[in-house]
């Protein structure tokens, strides 16, 4: 995936935000979704039936136009970003949004026991702080390819 420096210090902010907003409300087990489709009129001519479509050549001037169009189409959705290839990209967060309760807690000891310490950045059933700690790092990461050395990033 790529995204634009303007884009990807977008998403950084609204990742962040949505996740500092759940860690206050002791929230976790939250996931990312993310769908990406490619606009009919970008599609290179050649992959028009194919089941898995590549992108015009960007250095044509109606990819370009078409290009333009749809960023102002969702100028303005904090959750949909056009790639400079036309790839769009539709991102959320979902899931269940557990509270660290009790069970929770029971869980995360009883798997703390069971894998050890050296497994628990594994084990989803964390603390909020924990949980929404390592979500961030995913994200900037392997969504935007930013190099993270240690644990750059505290929930505040």
């Amino acid at each position: 995936m790529k995204f634009s420096p303007e884009d990807a210090r977008r998403l950084r902010k609204t990742i962040e935000t949505d996740v500092e907003f759940l860690h206050r409300q002791q929230l976790m087990d939250y996931s990312l979704i993310l769908a990406v489709t490619l606009d009919r009129e970008l599609v290179a001519p050649e992959c028009q039936n194919e089941r898995y479509k590549k992108p015009k050549d960007p250095a044509d001037e109606g990819f370009k136009r078409r290009l333009e169009i749809l960023k102002q189409k969702y100028c303005g959705n904090k959750n949909v970003f056009v790639s400079p290839e036309g790839y769009v990209y539709h991102l959320g967060i979902i899931d269940y949004l557990q509270q660290f309760d009790t069970m929770k807690i029971l869980e995360n000891r009883f798997k703390r026991f069971k894998y050890g310490a050296k497994k628990m950045d594994e084990v989803s059933a964390v603390e909020p702080e924990l949980y929404a700690s390592r979500f961030v790092r995913f994200v900037r990461h392997t969504i935007l390819g930013e190099e993270l050395v240690g644990h750059s990033h505290q929930v505040q």
